[in-house]
């Protein structure tokens, strides 16, 4: 590869902590993270260990975008249940060499083809089967798609695309091999050369800027925190130009702030496009019949009428914005819009006019989760940590992707926070393969919020947070660790380093720091963290001997969860013994009275305190424990059982606590 590509992919690996990988390993996430990066909509929850394909013949990696949202799984699937569907399938395959290979991308095509046409896939890993789980699930909904999914295949190299009549004819043979499977509204393949990957990358480096010639516009009186303001009409054509990239596609990316993403076909969408293509006068009148967008930027300058917008955000107008690009045939060249030109820097203010300019219609809670202030109050807690502990909470999507010294890996965006904090502290890392938004409802609802909850302590979303950090990184000097039961391992470490976490502990911030601080000190160095790993991959190991689900499906079975817990924890009991055990005062076998010190209702397990010790307990849903139980008094038994310590027969004696 050329100087300049080069010193792009030395840059990825830096920031995201790939330097000890395998040049061609690296270069795969290199591609798949620049291409999907492109395509997808922020926030990029997307992690690259889940794209990845592995050793999969012809295949480094897949993904899947329905509505316009990366969706890995069919449980993150599930949150389209009853709406119309429209799904994208990508396919990439990235080459080091310096010239595009006929064998190779025969056999990448190859690859792809057997994808769509074998019911078992052979020879695959655990993620080519769950996307191939994933695609059959798909299909079966068929009858909810608004048109048949449509097909991109990218074949990278570091090379130069010459459009070769050889390369050029075996592409147009496999897209009408694909075509004809019936399975596809549209199949488009793209080889993409070393150039076209700088373009790529370089954009998220310097960030989206544009320049338009804006005439017929006013400047807005000054406004504290704002540097200026200007509202104004634009032609519709110009304002395409400002929104889309070299190749005319739409930016994604720039429609992040607006909170609400583009919602297809619906009645107010179907309205606007008539009233611009239907309507003999509809172009004319649109200026008088749209709202117009509104655009916050960082920098703004300007120039007589020409004005440059750098790292701009279009807060209000994506459905205005997407209809007119679908529509941009049908323009005369006459029609304007209205706009709304805001230059700051002040990310409050940025936030207050987002939430101002989105009350037209129902946003989701996850829309404007990073905008509460317990996530500003998150962010500012991270920063607080010295430089050797130090991780980022990104609120906005983006937001550190310029910043040399950052580290992506040291980067912690809230879909990654919500995933970390279910998986560790609710211990339902099972539940990871949900949209990270259903995540957030799930644990939001009802009069118990158990996530982003004002209450609780930073503390543990800031472990949790480490603990992930540091365990990936680990898991990338031990290959014989399945990179599938990621979430699992780090949930384990923390039950066998760390030990019992009261739930009364989430709002107790001297009992979090102290946790917190005594956990990473056990963790501390690379020898001692790779050790932890290592004794928990063994209890998953050994639960797999006795368990019938194997591989990617008891990473989503509770029950198995459960199981991995129990077994931790007597584990963690067995090594202890002597340290933690219970008190001499205490017989092992006989009745006591304690207190309630946690229930976890929705895995039917609590915890009761007597004296310094903690013992597990089960119950069923006819027991009724929930959170309102915590500090009441039980009366419960122990027996004596090898290598354990859980109560049975609890007994509430009194509603005082």
């Amino acid at each position: 590869m050329d100087q300049i590509l080069a010193s792009y992919f030395q840059d990825f690996r830096e920031k995201n902590d790939y330097l000890d990988e395998k040049d061609s390993v690296a270069f795969e996430h290199f591609v798949s993270y620049s291409v999907l990066r492109r395509e997808l909509r922020p926030p990029y929850e997307f992690e690259l260990e889940d794209v990845s394909c592995g050793e999969s013949a012809g295949i480094d990696g897949i993904a899947t975008l329905i509505n316009d949202r990366f969706t890995p799984s069919v449980e993150s699937a599930s949150e389209f249940n009853g709406m119309r569907l429209d799904v994208r399938f990508f396919f990439i395959q990235a080459k080091q060499s310096p010239k595009f290979d006929q064998g190779d991308m025969l056999k990448f095509f190859s690859a792809v083809h057997r994808f769509f046409t074998e019911k078992i896939l052979v020879k695959a890993d655990d993620n080519s089967l769950r996307w191939h789980e994933l695609k059959n699930t798909i299909y079966t909904q068929a009858f909810r798609f608004s048109k048949n999914p449509s097909l991109d295949l990218y074949y990278v190299t570091a090379g130069k695309w010459v459009n070769d009549p050889l390369l050029t004819a075996e592409i147009d043979s496999i897209t009408k091999k694909l075509e004809s499977l019936a399975l596809f509204s549209q199949v488009t393949i793209t080889p993409i050369d070393g150039d076209a990957l700088k373009k790529i990358y370089q954009r998220f480096l310097v960030g989206v800027s544009s320049q338009i010639t804006f005439d017929k516009h006013t400047i807005v009186p000054k406004i504290d925190g704002v540097k200026q303001a200007f509202l104004g009409i634009l032609p519709i054509k110009d304002y395409l130009r400002l929104i889309s990239d070299d190749a005319g596609e739409i930016l994604r990316n720039v429609f992040y702030d607006n909170v609400r993403d583009f919602q297809g076909d619906n009645p107010v969408n179907l309205e606007i496009t008539e009233t611009l293509v239907d309507d003999p006068l509809g172009g004319q009148r649109f200026v008088l019949l749209n709202n117009g967008v509104t655009i916050v930027a960082k920098s703004i300058k300007q120039t007589g009428t020409e004005f440059v917008i750098n790292d701009f955000q279009v807060v209000n107008g994506c459905q205005t914005s997407y209809v007119l690009h679908k529509n941009q045939s049908q323009l005369k060249g006459s029609e304007y819009i209205t706009l709304k030109l805001i230059d700051t820097d002040d990310v409050d203010i940025a936030n207050s006019i987002t939430k101002a300019t989105n009350r037209q219609t129902t946003v989701t809670l996850e829309a404007y989760a990073s905008l509460q202030q317990f996530h500003k109050e998150l962010e500012v807690f991270y920063a607080s940590f010295p430089k050797d502990m130090r991780l980022y909470y990104e609120r906005r999507s983006g937001q550190f992707d310029r910043d040399k010294a950052v580290n992506r890996q040291l980067v912690v965006t809230v879909p990654l926070q919500i995933k970390s904090f279910v998986s560790i502290f609710l211990q339902e890392p099972h539940r990871i393969h949900y949209y990270y938004g259903q995540l957030l409802r799930d644990y939001s609802e009802g009069k118990t919020k158990k996530i982003f909850a004002e209450h609780h302590s930073p503390f543990p979303y800031y472990l949790s947070s480490w603990l992930v950090v540091c365990m990936f990184r680990a898991m990338r000097r031990i290959p014989e660790i399945p990179q599938i039961w990621r979430y699992h391992l780090v949930l384990l470490v923390r039950i066998l380093e760390g030990g019992f976490f009261g739930a009364g502990g989430l709002a107790d911030r001297n009992y979090s720091e102290s946790y917190s601080k005594s956990l990473m000190k056990r963790l501390e160095s690379e020898d001692l963290q790779s050790r932890a790993l290592h004794r928990a991959w063994s209890v998953i190991n050994n639960a797999l001997q006795d368990e019938k689900l194997k591989g990617y499906a008891a990473t989503r079975s509770a029950a198995f969860t459960e199981t991995l817990i129990k077994n931790a924890q007597r584990l963690l009991a067995s090594q202890t013994k002597g340290k933690s055990a219970p008190p001499a005062a205490i017989k092992y076998d006989g009745n006591f009275v304690g207190v309630i010190s946690a229930v976890v209702t929705e895995q039917q397990f609590g915890y009761i305190k007597y004296g310094q010790q903690s013992f597990r307990f089960d119950f069923s849903a006819e027991g009724a424990f929930s959170d309102a139980d915590i500090g009441k008094k039980v009366r419960f038994r122990l027996e004596s059982k090898p290598q354990t310590t859980d109560a049975v027969g609890v007994e509430k004696l009194s509603l005082e606590k």
